[in-house]
Formats: C-alpha cells, structure tokens, sequence
C-alpha cells in the first residue's frame, strides 16, 4: 500500500476517532434539551385536555405544535419495520387524548414530506439564507481587500479563511443553542451560518493545494476528507443541507486533488464516505441522502475501475457497496424484515415504507450492470465478478431468508452471473488466438454456472416450505438450470473442451434431477406442490428436448417434439397442469415449423419419394393420436391444435409431391417454395375460418389464426411475384405442369376455391375474389407466353419478340369474345363492362404497338382483323340488349 496509504487511512480513522465523541456529545447535549420541551409540551397538553373535557363532551380539538417542535422531528427514533421516516410518524402521532368512540372510518394522517417543508421553509426563511450569503461574500472581499493591498500572504490568506469559515461555525453553534430564539430547524440562521461556513473551509484547504501549492497531495486530499466528514457529522446536528455539502465535497475532492492516476486505496476511502452517509440516513432517516450516495459511489468506482486496470478491486467494491446498504439502514447484519412484498407498484407507490427495499434492490441492479459493463474487456475482473456474482447469490438465497422483501436480489446477481459468462465475456475476443488457453478458463465457468444452477435447486427445496411467495423458488429451481445449460451451449459448444457426449449426458442428468423433483414436489405437503411439479416437469421436457437435439439427426426432430407434445399432453391430462399445458403449445408449434423449415423443401425433393411420405405420415400420425387424445380429454383448444397441425402437414406432404413433379427436383427456385408456401397457407387459413363457423367455442382463437395464415399467405406469394422468372431464376417442366403454375397457379387456384366454397371472410367479395383471379391470370400468362418464345429463360432484359407481342394480342381478343359472351349467355352487366375494357384495350395495343414497326400489307391485314373482331362484338352486344329490353 506505500506510506502515503497509511498516512491516508490514518487520516481517515483519526478524523472518525476525534469527531465522533464530539457529534455524539453535541447530540445527547441537543436532545437532552428537547427532551425537556416535549415533556413540557405534553404536560401542558393534559391540562388543556383535561380542562376541557370537564366543560365539553366531545373531543378536544388538537393543539398545533409550535416551529420548536415541529423541528424536534429530525431527532433520530428507533424503529422497526414497516421502515418509515421519523419525521413522518412525528408529525403524525396525535396528542394524548381522552377516550372516546372512534369514527367509523377514521382518516389516515399524512405529514408533510421534505420537499414540502423546504418548500414552505424556504418562503419563510430565503432572507436568513441572502443575510447568511452576504456575511460569506463580506468575508470573501474582506480577504479578497488585503490580497489587492499585499497584506496577507498565501499562508494568511489560507489562515483567513479557516478561521472565517470555523468564525461562522461557532456563531451557527451559539444561535442553535438559544431555543429562546427559534433558531431551531433545517433551513434558519444557524444552518446558513453554517453552510457559509463549511464551504469557507472548503475554500480555504483547495486554495492551499491547488493555488499556493501549500499542501502536498496526500495532506491536500487529507485536509479535504477532514472537512467532507464534518460537514457530514454536523448534519447530524444542523439538518440535511450539510450532509449533502459533505457528501458532494467528499466526492468532488478527489478530483480536485487527482493526477490521473488511481490508487486502491481510494475504494476504501469512497467505501467509507457511503458509510458516514449511510449511517445518516440511518439516525435521520433522509433517503434522498443514501440515494445520492450511492449514486456517486456507483460513479467513483467506475472511474477508479478506468484508472487501475486488469485488477479485481471493482468486483469487490460493489460487493462491499452491496452488503453495507442492505446492512447498515433497516435490515442488519443478518437481514430480517417484517414486510415481505418485493419491489412493484405498490411498493413505489409507498417509498416511505419500502425505501430500504428499493434502496437495496436497485443499488444491487446498479452494481451488477456496472460489473457486467465493466468486466467485458477485462479477464481478471471477469473471473472475480463470476466468484462475486456466485457468492452474492448464495448470499441472497440463505443469508437473507429472513429478509423476503429481498428475494428479487438472487434473480438480479444470477442474471448478471449469464450474461457475463455468455454475451459479456472477453474470452471471445481470444477465440481465434493459437497461444491462449482456453480450457483452465471456460473450466472455470462452466463450473460455477453448475454450481449456480445447483444453488437455486437447493433453494427451491430449501425456500419454498418457509416462503411467503413458495412458488416464486420452485419457478427459479426450474428455470434457472435450464436456462443456465441454454445459455452455456448455445455460447460454448463450438470452441469449448467439452464433446457432445458430455452436454448430452448433462441434458439427460439435468431432465432426471427435475423429473425427481417433480415427483417429491407431488408428494410434499407444500401446499402449491402441484403448480409446483407441473414447473418442474415442464423444465424436465425441455431438458428432454436439449438432449434429443443433440442425439436425433435434425431430419427427425419433427418426431420428437411431437413425442414430446404427446407427454407432455398425458401429464396435463393427468394432473391438470397450467404451464405444462402451455409447453403442448410450444411442442406442437416446434414439430410444425420443424417440418414447413426443414423437410419442406428441401428434404421432400432429395429424398425417395416413399421416404418423404413415410416421414412426413409418421409426424402426422402422432400428431393425430393427440387430436384424439384431445377429443377424449373434451378439450377443445387442443383439439384445433392438433387439428391444425395435421392439416398442415398433410398440405406440405401434397405441395412437395406437386414440387418434385415440377421442378424435377431442383429445389433451387426460391419463387416456387415460396408459391408452395403461399398454398399453404391458404388451405390453413381456409381451414379456420370454415371450423369458426362449425364450432363457435374457440371463435376468437379461429379468428386470429385464420386472419394470421391469410396475412402470411398473402405475404409470401408477394414475395414469390417480387422474385419471378422475370428477374431471377428459370422455368422448369413442361406446361401446364411447371414450376409457375406451382408457384402461381396452384395458390391463385386453392384461393378461389375457398371462396367458391365460401371459407373465406365474408368481406371478400366477388369483386375482390375476380381481381385477385384476373391479375394471377395475368401474370401467369405473360410468363407462359414468354417461355413459348424465349425458353427457360424469360427476363425481361432480354427484350420482346414480334411473335410475343401478336401472341398478347390474339390472348386478349380471345379474352375479350369469350367475356362478352358470358356477358350475353349470363346477362351480367359486370361482365360487358369488362368485355368492353377488353375490347378498348386491345384496340390501344394494336394501335400503339402492334403496328408501329408494320409497313404495306401487313398493317392493313392487322386493322382489318381487329375492326372484323370488334365489329362482331359490337353487334353480339347490340342484338343482346335488345333482347334483353324486349325481355324486360
């Protein structure tokens, strides 16, 4: 530590040894005396009361207490929880009165809060406090007169100060020992004397260093320390405004006096300014005080963590940071509180009550995402916050069992303890270099998340029988080793020293310890044991579903998770679990999208076709036995689950055969896995709507699956039309059976059939469905049209023929006499409507492109067909209206 370390820290503990005694003379001095005036006060009470209850029947009317004892609330109570301010129970404890009936609803009493008091002391006082300013000023200039005359040198000037600064000290003691006076209270003469009169001191000892250069930097900072800590004690005595002056001053001096080089030393000394600070706020309970407190620690420790790199003091100054403030303000050594609620909207909404909870709670969130930022890119600082984080947890497990409102502590250091072993890890930055060894450390980490994981299992046997909130440990007992291995894998499987074999063999480990413990957890007498069990099984399905995947290939997890859902489904059925009734849900929706991502297409069009069917009818098989399993059970919502998951399998199973006869095989064209897709989803949602108008038990759960497969077919044959043969990739097959009625056609045609049938929303019109139809027409047929002519390979780069464009042309009049005569055989006026606009634009594409590069007779034999087609039309049009009017 060097001489100068010990020279500080006796600094520090003689300033405590000599300044204490004389606080604490000074308190028992001041109360003595208060005592006095509220015995006083009380006696004069009695008779008032008993006076007036000889003359008057009903309750005596409250006497207000005078400014005197209105400011006796700052002395320090001893209180047990619920942790209340002492101001508060003070200015709300009643006088004694005579017995009488109590009002039906009696009203709480509500003093008023600091805010409120400065406030109105303020207005009262803000003379006093300009009158305190001016005399500090006038000592300032007085000073500042002999600087300008040269009769005081720098160690005079210095002198000057100090003994102006103690001058108003003593004057502030004098005026505060006169009660006669009404110089009593946080913001009057004596307190503003003595504001005046710490920040003369302050003055003086940083002008000594900083401009005169009098002190050296371990008496400079020393002389600054010694005042921080009396204004802090004077505090005690003269309210809260010296305590923050102390309190900034003691954080501001070391930067004042700083080099820029850091000292472990000074976590000590930031240590033991949040412990006056501390104790303040635990005699005069001012938790704005420790607030700001342990926000400027929070801060110092982050800026010292930058100025002594590659060391593991930060993880232990937040540790220390963490157990003072649970300790020293409410809870004690051992922490043990009344209230057990955690922090949540009523708790925030009563900080009076709660403070010390939310105090702890988020100096520990704070402390924690400090390390987390902290240790990123810094080894030794990572493998001691691990240690931390795994000792603070077990610290917040068992040693504060008596503390429930704390329970939250455990969830926060745990969460740090992930995120620093996965996405906060600096080992990353080491992954590629040959010459760093890896395994002593990722040894390391695996084993304290083991042992971490190992401690909420103990807990929640341990926590829950002596719990208020039982099945808040059994839900961490389950979760947290899950998560735990989650984590760990998905981070370190590929470049940790640890086979398959071993994070397989701890899957299945990890599945049988929570399996047992469902199994005691239902033959406990616990009286949540069965919401208890089904968490626990629920965490042993998923470590389940961890093993299989690391044992089954990839092609086949589609069966194990329907397995899985199977299980899963018994236990529900069984025990009538909630939450493994959820992961059903999850099982089933992981073997679905294992299939429509990974069978579909690509291991339907590589395989054997008797293969692909034998896959894809096993899933939905077992799928199947859960559909009856659900119509046994008369359980509704499950049975459209595995309903729907059939349904969906069984429309992949048929789009990959049609695929495999289309594509030949070739999987590479995106636009026709995404028109199969499309399909797909069209029958799901189909199927939705129609069973919504069977069965209206689950309507709304119908509902938002039906909307949901439309919005995402709708989507993804969006995206089939974005990528079509006309910009990227080739047409494969043989019309009509081909890659583009596949991927266009087949969910143009499935959607008018839904609608035909009417398993659509009744919002679709017929408008909306013959758009829809015309524009897949459309499409479909200028990419057919231009295979014809140009191949494979249609994009549109590659210009148009004159034989494709008479081709268009001859389509459209085509189009245009077979509408009209619909149009006629149907009498639809929408019909002749659109012949009509068949007709006119037909018309415009002959005369604007189809003749613009003819010459002689070709042109004249164009015209001429055209005004011979449309002169037939007019006239089916014309002799169809007047039979139509002679009808009519």
């Amino acid at each position: 530590m060097g001489d100068e370390g010990f020279i500080l820290l006796a600094v520090l503990i003689g300033a405590y040894i000599l300044l204490m005694p004389l606080i604490a003379f000074i308190m028992a001095k001041g109360a003595s005396n208060t005592i006095k005036r509220l015995q006083s006060e009380v006696e004069m009470l009695k008779i008032q009361a008993e006076g007036k209850g000889k003359t008057k029947a009903k309750t005596p009317k409250p006497i207000i207490k005078s400014k005197v004892a209105a400011e006796v609330i700052s002395e320090p109570t001893k209180t047990k929880a619920p942790w209340t301010p002492p101001e508060e129970k003070a200015a709300t404890k009643p006088a004694k009165q005579p017995v009488a009936p109590p009002p039906s609803e009696p009203p709480v009493p509500t003093g008023p809060t600091f805010f409120d008091r400065m406030v109105e002391n303020f207005k009262a006082n803000w003379i006093v406090w300009l009158a305190g300013l001016s005399l500090a000023l006038g000592g300032i200039f007085i000073v500042q007169y002999g600087l300008e005359r040269g009769f005081l040198g720098p160690v005079a000037r210095v002198i000057s100060a100090l003994g102006f600064g103690a001058a108003l000290l003593g004057v502030a003691e004098y005026l505060r020992r006169k009660p006669n006076m009404g110089m009593q209270g946080w913001f009057t003469v004596p307190v503003a004397l003595a504001a005046g009169g710490v920040a003369s001191l302050y003055g003086a000892v940083v002008a000594a260093h900083i401009l005169y250069d009098l002190t050296s930097q371990m008496v400079g900072f020393a002389s600054m320390v010694l005042v921080s800590f009396l204004a802090i004690g004077a505090g005690l005595i003269y309210g809260p405004v010296l305590a923050v002056i102390g309190i900034l001053g003691a954080f501001i001096s070391p930067v004042i006096v700083s080099t820029g080089e850091g000292h472990p030393i000074m976590y000590l000394y930031f240590l033991s300014v949040l412990t006056a600070a501390l104790t303040v706020e635990h005699m005069r309970r001012w938790i704005w005080l420790s607030a700001l407190a342990v926000v400027f620690t929070l801060i110092a420790g982050f800026g010292l963590n930058d100025t002594i790199p590659n060391q593991p003091y930060l993880a232990i100054y937040i540790v220390a940071m963490i157990l003072l403030v649970t300790t020293i303000p409410a809870f004690g050594i051992r922490p043990k509180w009344d209230h057990s609620e955690m922090i949540n909207e009523k708790t925030l909404g009563d900080i009076a009550t709660h403070y010390p909870t939310i105090l702890t709670v988020l100096t520990s969130a704070g402390g924690t995402l400090l390390l987390c930022f902290a240790a990123n890119d810094n080894l030794i600082l990572w493998q001691s916050t691990l240690l931390v984080f795994l000792g603070l947890t077990a610290w917040a497990i068992f040693w504060c069992r008596h503390a429930e409102n704390l329970d939250q502590l455990a969830i926060i250091f745990t969460g740090g303890l992930l995120f620093i072993a996965t996405a906060g890890n600096p080992l990353i930055h080491y992954r590629y270099r040959e010459t760093f060894e890896l395994a002593p450390h990722l040894t390391m980490l695996h084993t304290i998340l083991a042992l971490s994981a190992v401690l909420f299992m103990v807990a929640s046997f341990w926590r829950t029988p002596r719990s208020v909130r039982p099945l808040f440990w059994v839900a961490c007992g389950a979760i947290a080793p899950v998560l735990t291995y989650f984590l760990s894998y998905a981070n370190w499987h590929q470049i940790a020293p640890i086979s398959d074999r071993v994070w397989t063999f701890t899957a299945i480990l990890l599945a049988a310890f929570l399996a047992v413990s469902a199994l005691l957890m239902l033959r406990s007498r616990i009286r949540q044991r069965r919401t208890g069990s089904d968490l626990y099984f629920a965490g042993m399905l998923v470590a389940t579903s961890f093993a299989a995947y690391l044992v089954i290939e990839i092609d086949y997890l589609a069966h194990i998770a329907a397995l899985l859902s199977l299980a899963a489904f018994a236990l529900v059925i069984r025990f009538k679990y909630r939450w493994t009734g959820y992961l059903v849900w999850a099982l089933v929706a992981a073997s679905t999208s294992l299939v429509v991502f990974n069978l579909f297409p690509v291991y339907s069009l590589r395989e054997p076709v008797l293969l692909v069917i034998a896959v894809f009818g096993i899933v939905a098989s077992l799928l199947g036995v859960g559909y009856m399993m659900a119509k046994d059970a008369n359980q509704p919502n499950r049975v459209i689950l595995y309903e729907t998951a059939i349904l969906l399998i069984i429309a992949l199973l048929i789009c990959a055969l049609i695929a495999r006869v289309a594509s030949g095989g070739r999987w590479e064209m995106e636009y026709m896995a995404l028109g199969l897709y499309a399909t797909v989803w069209i029958v799901m949602a189909g199927v939705q709507f129609r069973r919504m108008d069977i069965d209206d038990r689950l309507t709304v759960v119908r509902k938002y699956l039906g909307y949901g497969y439309a919005t995402l077919a709708l989507g993804t044959l969006a995206t089939a039309m974005l990528i079509s043969p006309l910009v990227v990739n080739d047409i494969n097959g043989i019309f009509p059976v081909d890659t583009v009625m596949a991927a266009y056609a087949l969910p143009a045609l499935m959607a008018y059939v839904l609608y035909h049938f009417d398993l659509l929303p009744h919002f679709i019109t017929r408008k909306i469905a013959n758009g829809f139809a015309t524009l897949m027409t459309g499409f479909i047929t200028v990419m057919e049209v231009r295979r014809f002519w140009h191949g494979s390979n249609i994009r549109l780069y590659k210009g148009t023929e004159v034989g494709e464009l008479y081709t268009y042309t001859v389509i459209l009049l085509t189009a245009t006499v077979i509408t009209v005569m619909l149009a006629i055989t149907r009498k639809n006026p929408s019909l002749r409507k659109i012949g009509l606009a068949l007709a006119a634009l037909t018309a415009a594409k002959v005369f604007l492109w189809d003749t613009a590069g003819m010459q002689g007779l070709a042109r004249a034999t164009v015209f001429i067909a055209l005004g011979l087609t449309l002169a037939g039309v007019g006239w089916l049009l014309q002799v169809s209206q007047i039979a139509d009017d002679k009808t009519d």
